[in-house]
């Protein structure tokens, strides 16, 4: 019995250390975030400032979704439930504050305009919406707004090109932005098209009738992942997946586990992994192939780099570059940059492809449009894949399909699956000032995509609506003017690409896929939503912290 009490004893001072340095570590938490709110207030009067009991930064918060809606009033993803309220809602109150103010004899108040800010005991995060102030963050004064390493290192991992910064960023774009050259532009449209031809003959195949139901989603998914294992890795690929000798799993496998286990390893530590199910496991498994594929696609292209002088993918264009400049990429860094343009190149076109084609399954005089401008493209509407026709001979000639473009642009607008850009302060102990807002050192800016691409100050009152013909400057409805697309909205209100020094180095490559296969798809299809389609639920998406997973969904295609 005493041992028993002692034991007794024991447990209850430990459990009320324990609480009293979990209440401890809460009251830090609590006094940190009020500093946080009062340095920001104080600089900034009307600005409203929102808690947060979770960094919107937090591993926890993506790893639980359900920590999202109980403790992270705006968490990932809330700004594509409702992209433009929270603005409108920061707005009236900062003119509400600032009219309080004119009649007490202070100096009159700035009212910062479509900005609002989350502050947590970790971080303080500022949202903005304007796009001249957007433009200037992310152009004209970019160097004073850094990327915030930490949060691009969470979601693409560390060290590479798009979470490195100033000198390091640098070395990293030396050896990049030269190769996503017209030589490789032109790489990517012949898989596009070889790819396309092999697909189409597949759902020809498949089909029992004229009209037919294909999973869009899940088919936009494949084709782009091929077309970077082709294009941007130098693989041999067929639409069938195989397994290449030496290897477990196909090469398509082991990009996307990768991938889902990549998600996972920069947010949750190593030892947890094989807590979190037999998914997960198995990724990591696909994680380890694809570094072999790639160790295997390294070596085949430092071969052929002494035996001859072409290139024929990006990742060949990449090493050779890097083996060139001794020193300037570690082999780590190389690898980094690989498969962050695979994540770039791969979620961007998939979704944008899937998007919109779904999105023309209820507008068929835009499909009109696009099988006329492909038609005329092509001299004629009898292109026929199984043959080996090439619609366009050289990516330049993708300039006679301004309304796939705008096509592209439009889906991109109104469903972007990259869902945000950062910056922030830095450790600078100098405040920063960006439009009628000033920032203390360590604060997180944030410019929601969604946010600027529905607004109706820029768009107009149909800011909501899908309607392509919005991008030529004298269309008519459902036409395109002949001209090149180009945004109604002031400067940087649309971004899908980033803007400024740091934007994508992959535009063309995207577009280039993009146009072609649309066109390829309106020139030999036509295709509407299958019966019964819940249209309000239509890509609904949700977010893993930038990026923006749709709903999957099928067409019904006619030949």
């Amino acid at each position: 019995m005493t041992t028993s009490r002692a034991v007794a004893t024991v447990a209850v001072a430990l459990a009320t250390v324990a609480a009293a340095a979990a209440a401890a570590t809460t009251a830090s938490r609590l006094l940190r975030m009020r500093r946080r709110v009062a340095a920001l207030r104080r600089l900034n009067p009307t600005l409203s400032v929102h808690l947060s009991l979770i960094s919107p930064l937090s591993p926890w918060v993506v790893v639980i979704p359900a920590l999202r809606h109980w403790l992270a009033t705006f968490s990932p993803g809330w700004e594509l439930r409702d992209p433009v309220t929270p603005f409108r809602a920061a707005d009236a109150a900062a003119a509400a504050v600032a009219q309080n103010s004119a009649g007490t004899g202070t100096e009159q108040l700035e009212v910062p305009r479509k900005s609002f800010a989350v502050v947590s005991p970790d971080s303080s995060w500022v949202y903005l919406a304007d796009p001249e102030v957007v433009h200037e963050l992310l152009v004209t004064r970019q160097r004073e707004y850094p990327r915030p390493s930490e949060y691009y290192g969470r979601v693409v991992g560390a060290h590479n090109i798009m979470s490195a910064d100033g000198d390091d960023w640098r070395r990293h774009r030396r050896v990049a932005a030269p190769q996503f050259s017209d030589r490789n532009v032109a790489l990517v449209l012949a898989e596009t098209e070889r790819l396309a031809a092999e697909m189409f003959a597949s759902w020809d195949v498949a089909a029992q009738s004229t009209e037919f139901k294909v999973p869009i989603t899940a088919e936009m998914n494949r084709f782009a992942l091929k077309v970077f294992a082709s294009a941007g890795l130098g693989f041999d690929i067929k639409w069938q997946d195989s397994v290449s000798p030496g290897h477990t799993y196909s090469i398509e496998d082991s990009m996307l586990g990768s991938l889902r286990y990549t998600i996972v390893r920069n947010h949750v530590p190593e030892w947890i992994v094989p807590l979190l199910g037999k998914h997960v496991v198995e990724a990591r498994r696909h994680s380890v192939e694809y570094d072999l594929y790639v160790t295997d696609a390294i070596k085949a292209a430092r071969a052929d780099s002494s035996t001859t002088d072409s290139v024929d993918n990006l990742l060949e264009a990449l090493v050779r570059a890097a083996d060139a400049d001794t020193g300037v990429l570690s082999e780590e860094e190389l690898r980094n940059d690989i498969f962050l343009f695979f994540i770039a190149g791969y979620f961007t076109t998939a979704g944008t492809l899937a998007n919109a084609i779904i999105l023309l399954a209820d507008d068929p005089a835009s499909q009109d449009v696009l099988h006329a401008e492909a038609a005329a493209a092509v001299g004629g509407s009898d292109w026929q894949p199984s043959a080996g026709d090439k619609l366009f001979a050289t990516p330049k000639d993708l300039a006679a399909c301004p309304f796939a473009l705008a096509v592209m642009n439009e889906a991109m607008r109104l469903h972007p699956v990259v869902t945000n850009v950062a910056a922030w302060t830095g450790v600078n102990p100098a405040l920063l000032r960006i439009g009628n807002l000033t920032l203390p050192e360590r604060t997180h800016i944030h410019v929601p995509f969604c946010s600027l691409n529905r607004d109706p100050d820029s768009w107009g009152v149909d800011a909501a609506s899908f309607r392509p013909e919005r991008w030529f400057s004298t269309a008519t409805s459902h036409r395109a003017d002949g001209t090149a697309p180009t945004s109604p909205a002031p400067k940087g209100a649309f971004l899908p690409f980033s803007e400024g020094p740091r934007s994508c180095l992959g535009r063309r490559f995207a577009q280039t896929e993009f146009v072609a296969l649309l066109s390829l798809l309106a020139l030999r299809y036509r295709w509407s939503l299958p019966t019964g389609t819940d249209r309000k639920g239509l890509l609904k998406a949700r977010t893993s912290v930038i990026l923006a997973l749709y709903d999957q969904h099928s067409i019904v295609l006619t030949r």
